[in-house]
């Protein structure tokens, strides 16, 4: 990037440069400049979400949740931090600090997707039928409408599935979800 050429230990270019390679979908050259930019400011916490963000996107889960750890500390305890660190300790299969994490935000504002994703570890824990009631409570408790509901959820399949969720128990949750909504 020309910018470098220019300014290249400027940490305001550095973190644009980060977040233009972030935008091409390029999480790993992304990496390489929060890193540089981490050098130069190691408590900015933007940098480590930002940090964290691009491990996400690239994959590098558990390295991302070391980024949010470290936002944790850096920050209040907060929804901002306790999702991604939940979400992040789910997709390593820490699925007792994933529950530690979504109950602190179930117990705060949660959105719909705090609740997909609670239901979701439930699930993957074993616990179809759990997994249902918080997807209901979730549902109930946004007013989201089943078909957008529905569309987050299929969103999610290949994690699930990843988690060990058979493809064929799939359709059977969603369905029984769809009954309980109806009682």
């Amino acid at each position: 990037m020309q910018a470098e050429l220019i300014a290249s230990d400027s940490l305001w270019t550095l973190k644009r440069i980060a977040a233009c390679y972030r935008l091409e979908k390029e999480p790993e050259k992304a990496l390489d400049y929060y890193q540089k930019a981490i050098k130069l400011a190691p408590d900015d916490l933007v940098l480590t979400f930002n940090a964290g963000h691009a491990l996400v996107e690239a994959g590098r889960y558990a390295e991302a949740l070391q980024q949010y750890f470290k936002a944790e500390v850096l920050s209040e305890e907060s929804l901002k931090t306790w999702r991604p660190i939940a979400w992040c300790s789910l997709l390593c299969g820490k699925y007792e600090q994933a529950d530690k994490y979504y109950r602190k935000i179930l117990n705060h504002k949660p959105a719909i997707e705090d609740y997909l994703n609670a239901g979701h570890l439930e699930w993957c824990k074993g616990q179809p039928l759990k997994a249902i009631e918080v997807y209901k409570k979730g549902i109930r408790a946004s007013h989201t409408p089943f078909p957008e509901f529905l569309e987050l959820f299929q969103n999610d399949m290949k994690i699930l599935v990843g988690h060990g969720i058979t493809a064929e128990d799939i359709p059977f949750v969603r369905d029984e979800l769809f009954y309980a909504l109806e009682e």
